[in-house]
């Protein structure tokens, strides 16, 4: 490939990569995601292959192993990433299908709206070792911008599926799923004896949880002061799953 940087935003190549990081469509046609930042990208390639590697360098040391490896100036680097001083490299990653090995430990994410939550709650469930993250369609897309800045890396630890609701209630049930709904109505978690495999239903805290997963689920509540509505869905999650890993 030719060493002349890439000085225009209007490249063909340029305006694909910021379609990618601006639209989930495109995310899930090309089935690649921007990561930014070296940390941030040397985590993502312990676990996916990358696609495009993207610098501002004049000179690239180790060359990484890429399909595709672009150079552009830092005004289009801007451009690409969104950040206003950004590090001197970006990759396409590519999202993959990442296999399931366990089922002990199931995350289902209904309905989330806020990508910090959905980030936050991602990193959660990677540190306490949970094995696989179910995401309702209605939630937000776990590889937006906010949400993997959230997620500091972790999204590319864990498996995550993206299904309808039908989906995920076929899956409890075809995997003899014991499924817990984190709930400001149900009883104290202190009570409840959760047994494996299981699986952890965390809901928006504004609208609170779809009817299939009151259906579902047994549903346990974490004990907080009376003056105060309810818990951050994140906060509330990473509550819930460091007890359910005592199981």
């Amino acid at each position: 490939m030719s060493s002349k940087k890439i000085s225009s935003s209007s490249n063909s190549h340029i305006k694909q990569i910021v379609k990618i990081r601006k639209d989930k469509k495109t995310r899930k046609a090309e089935g690649k995601v921007l990561v930014v930042g070296k940390k941030a990208i040397q985590d993502a390639q312990k676990r996916r292959s990358i696609h495009t590697f993207i610098t501002t360098k004049k000179r690239i040391g180790k060359k990484p192993k890429a399909k595709k490896i672009l150079k552009v100036t830092k005004e289009v680097m801007k451009k690409i990433t969104n950040v206003k001083s950004p590090e001197d490299v970006a990759a396409l990653i590519e999202i993959g299908d990442e296999e399931i090995k366990d089922k002990n430990y199931v995350l289902i994410l209904d309905n989330i709206s806020d990508p910090g939550n959905l980030g936050t709650i991602i990193r959660s469930a990677n540190a306490l070792n949970f094995n696989l993250i179910i995401i309702s369609n209605h939630s937000t897309d776990p590889y937006s911008e906010k949400a993997l800045r959230a997620a500091k890396g972790a999204t590319f630890f864990i498996p995550i599926k993206i299904f309808r609701e039908n989906e995920i209630i076929s899956f409890i049930k075809d995997n003899k799923l014991n499924a817990y709904l984190a709930d400001i109505k149900g009883e104290d978690i202190d009570e409840v004896d959760f047994k494996k495999p299981m699986a952890l239903i965390v809901s928006n805290e504004s609208t609170g949880p779809s009817a299939w997963a009151k259906k579902i689920a047994r549903r346990f509540t974490i004990p907080i002061k009376k003056d105060i509505d309810s818990l951050n869905a994140a906060i509330a999650g990473s509550i819930a799953m460091f007890e359910m890993r005592k199981s």
